[in-house]
């Protein structure tokens, strides 16, 4: 992800970066590129329509009867999009990054609160509701969930000594870690992904269309 750290990390991991959790970001408005591929003017709009479109029907086990005119109007643009034009989109939108549990350390020591959530990807590939493998960052200091009431048994605010132990459980299981941005490069949280997720066939099957990149780091395997 040099691209990323190039343009939002001064050459260094862009996730890392305090600037990039920051409530001024979150509420600066966005690029004229960057609003052609959300519909949206702030960050903060389009991370209130990415609950309610996606993480809320993963616990409730329905979607809104009608997205938001502006989401709709960012999914289906006039002029249909070559490959190269959709990722370059998804790359403003919401791209993520695969990350070693070393770096979910960090990354969860940096955010101003930690929410674990139903994973939307969960719903969508499988029918099953409150899989809580997504941990939100920042998003009970906005007062999001405060919308959503009947919500309070599915998304919970964890400490991070409390998140980490979660994690780590996950990554015992054999999960994949990675770190996504809610309108690049504002990070809005950690998910923990097996073939379920749905940005893994999307990017296994599809090279062109996928939706997050490898590590920064190679792997080794364990054989014991």
């Amino acid at each position: 992800m040099c691209e990323f750290c190039t343009q939002h990390g001064e050459g260094k991991q862009w996730y890392l970066q305090m600037k990039n959790y920051s409530n001024e970001l979150l509420h600066a408005h966005l690029t004229p590129d960057q609003m052609d591929a959300t519909g949206f003017d702030v960050r903060y709009e389009w991370v209130d329509n990415f609950i309610k479109g996606f993480t809320v029907p993963a616990y409730r086990g329905r979607y809104p009867e009608q997205l938001p005119a502006e989401a709709v109007a960012s999914q289906t643009p006039d002029t249909p999009l070559t490959a190269e034009q959709a990722l370059a989109h998804q790359k403003l939108r919401h791209f993520g990054q695969v990350i070693p549990i070393e770096a979910v350390e960090k990354v969860l020591g940096m955010a101003d609160s930690i929410v674990r959530m139903p994973c939307g990807c969960r719903y969508i590939q499988t029918g099953l509701t409150d899989q809580r493998y997504c941990f939100g960052l920042g998003l009970d200091t906005l007062q999001i969930l405060g919308k959503y009431p009947d919500s309070s048994a599915s998304l919970e605010v964890l400490g991070k000594d409390e998140a980490m132990k979660v994690i780590r459980k996950l990554d015992e299981e054999g999960l994949m870690h990675s770190v996504w941005t809610g309108v690049t490069p504002y990070v809005i949280g950690v998910c923990n992904c097996d073939t379920d997720c749905g940005a893994y066939p999307r990017t296994t099957r599809n090279r062109t269309g996928g939706i997050f990149c490898r590590a920064e780091y190679p792997c080794q395997v364990d054989v014991d």
